[in-house]
């Protein structure tokens, strides 16, 4: 809700991409407020050009100015216990996802010729190890990567592409951790 509110207050459309699980919703903000509310995003920005579709109309044309992909989760188990499924997993949640949409965003962008800017969730596990948190650390910092290789291939073109990578924040994904007093003496060391 914060990014709505600070979009309408600024004037600015923008595009929060933000879920836990592979159905991604898609929030469309600008001054005036919430503009379309979209489920299965991932789905659709490949479908007919549904994202690019679905932000124009909502927007009446304008298209958008800033996309936050907050897309995260991870299946929380040993490295010894993860499965080429849990890492596909979370290639997908935390990677692809944010691929899709933010090729699709930067289509509209590069058509309206006037930038933009995007940013990537990405997390503190690109810098730390976490045990239990490989798949997830890995695809984040694949994340990351790809931050930095189109901050350098966009910039020309006016799309300034940016991470924030945080640390962990207690919800009630993250609460198992908190639980963990080994895990709690790793965050500290």
């Amino acid at each position: 809700e914060a990014l709505e509110a600070r979009a309408t207050r600024a004037g600015v459309t923008a595009a929060r991409i933000d879920a836990a699980t592979p159905n991604t919703d898609l929030v469309i903000v600008d001054r005036t407020g919430v503009l379309a509310d979209l489920y299965a995003i991932a789905d659709v920005a490949y479908v007919g050009g549904g994202f690019h579709d679905a932000v124009m109309e909502a927007t009446s044309g304008r298209g958008v100015d800033l996309v936050v992909n907050n897309v995260g989760g991870t299946p929380n188990k040993l490295f010894m216990d993860t499965t080429e499924e849990d890492w596909r997993a979370m290639a997908e949640l935390n990677l692809f996802q944010a691929m899709r949409c933010t090729q699709a965003a930067a289509r509209v962008m590069i058509e309206r010729k006037t930038g933009g800017s995007i940013i990537n969730l990405c997390s503190l596990t690109t810098e730390v190890g976490i045990p239990t948190a490989v798949p997830y650390g890995s695809s984040k910092t694949g994340l990351l990567g790809t931050t930095r290789a189109l901050a350098a291939e966009w910039a020309s073109l006016g799309i300034r592409v940016n991470a924030i990578a945080p640390g962990y924040f207690r919800t009630s994904m993250t609460e198992v951790f908190y639980q963990n007093d080994s895990w709690q003496h790793a965050m500290k060391a």
